[in-house]
């Protein structure tokens, strides 16, 4: 019996130890796709919004605010959440003190370091609005001075008009003053 126990208490440490690694491995792969899925993301906004001309900018920069409210967090807290589930497949239902700690630990460690994000993002965010600002209000003053620009063309051309017909009237008339001597 004596033998049996530690035996028995290693095997347990062994499985335990096998489950921390599958976690951990699972936890590091839920990670890696994440940061795939946001990698592509902000790549397609960026081909999205280097593709769009300035005038068009003002309709994908509605579509551009549904991304500015992303913080660290939702994504720790998500990856937890992602963590948590699989931990709660694992175990079929039993929640372990294992996974409680690890989601304390979770939610505890992405504070520090979202706020921290959180301040770099709101600085880049104003940066950008700030940008935006700027190019609306380039792209406002571009578009007046278009519309200044096309009226002066209607009224060259409604003035050229007019010209060539005084040009063709006094032509006919003095071809037939040139006729009646």
């Amino acid at each position: 019996d004596k033998c049996r126990v530690p035996m028995e208490s290693n095997l347990w440490i062994y499985n335990k130890k096998d489950d921390d690694e599958e976690l951990l491995l699972a936890n590091v792969e839920a990670l890696r796709n994440q940061l795939r899925k946001t990698e592509r993301n902000l790549q397609n906004l960026g081909e999205e919004l280097s593709s769009t001309s300035s005038s068009e900018q003002s309709v994908h920069s509605s579509h551009f605010s549904e991304f500015v409210g992303l913080t660290l967090e939702d994504l720790v807290e998500s990856s937890c959440t992602e963590f948590q589930n699989y931990s709660a497949h694992k175990s079929a239902g039993k929640m372990s003190h294992q996974s409680r700690d690890s989601q304390r630990k979770c939610q505890t460690k992405s504070h520090p370091v979202s706020t921290a994000f959180n301040k770099s993002m709101e600085q880049e965010n104003e940066h950008l609005r700030e940008k935006l600002n700027t190019l609306r209000e380039q792209n406002a003053s571009l578009t007046s001075q278009n519309h200044c620009l096309m009226n002066k063309i209607e009224t060259i051309n409604f003035e050229l008009t007019q010209s060539k017909t005084r040009i063709s009237f006094l032509e006919s008339a003095l071809g037939t003053h040139s006729v009646s001597i």
